[in-house]
């Protein structure tokens, strides 16, 4: 009897060492999933919905002359600036389900486009926030990039302006123009990496500043959603 029981006992010790190896292999070799942020608990910048904003341009980089600045923005919380949209361009924007470690904040700018507008701390505008998504609403995705996306990618890659890189990318089902290490005309960043790319016929620009990197860019790309599947 008591030889049985010493068989058992090494039984489960192997049994154990084995779970604990197929545990440790999955954590470092198994790609993990992104997790998924809960956007409506992110505070916002503002004291007042709808409050203007205007965008004071403290720094003008690369040299700029004659920038023309940004119009007076109205500024919203993450949720009610998502109604405001839905209300003016009648169309569902979507949003990230995936944002980089330590963002904290969220709001909503609105002229004659949205900017959504991701930061890890109090924003005075979006110029300070470390992701934005531009929503521009409805519109058509150029001839040329719709029918030939091989040809169009040929023409669009490789060097673009002041040192940035250009790519054509596809993100899921979608294409994405990327830009690496773009300039950004004024604001206390001097380069980012911006994404251009259609989603059910409406015109987003994505872009993160440093040290976000273009990997960044394009995992926060994929995790996007219809905000009504998010904000709940």
């Amino acid at each position: 009897m008591e030889g049985w029981i010493n068989i058992f006992r090494r039984i489960l010790i192997v049994v154990a060492l084995i779970l604990t190896i197929v545990v440790i292999f999955s954590q470092l070799y198994l790609p993990s999933k992104p997790e998924t942020l809960s956007l409506s608990k992110l505070s916002w910048s503002g004291r007042v919905e709808s409050e203007v904003i205007t965008v004071i341009v403290r720094k003008l980089n690369f040299g700029v002359e004659g920038f023309p600045g940004y119009p007076p923005f109205e500024r919203y919380s993450l949720i009610r600036g998502i109604e405001e949209i839905r209300s003016r361009w009648c169309k569902e924007p979507y949003l990230p389900t995936w944002l980089p470690e330590g963002i904290r904040y969220a709001d909503v700018y609105i002229h004659s486009i949205a900017v959504i507008a991701f930061g890890d701390r109090e924003m005075e505008s979006f110029l300070y926030s470390k992701v934005t998504v531009q929503f521009v609403g409805p519109r058509p995705e150029p001839k040329e990039r719709r029918e030939n996306i091989e040809e169009y990618r040929r023409t669009i890659e490789g060097s673009g302006a002041l040192g940035s890189i250009r790519r054509v990318v596809k993100v899921g089902d979608i294409w994405v123009d990327l830009a690496i290490n773009a300039p950004i005309p004024a604001g206390p960043y001097e380069r980012c990496h911006f994404a251009l790319l259609w989603i059910e016929g409406n015109y987003y620009m994505v872009t993160v500043k440093p040290p976000l990197t273009p990997e960044d860019l394009l995992k926060i790309i994929e995790s996007m959603k219809p905000a009504k599947e998010i904000l709940r």
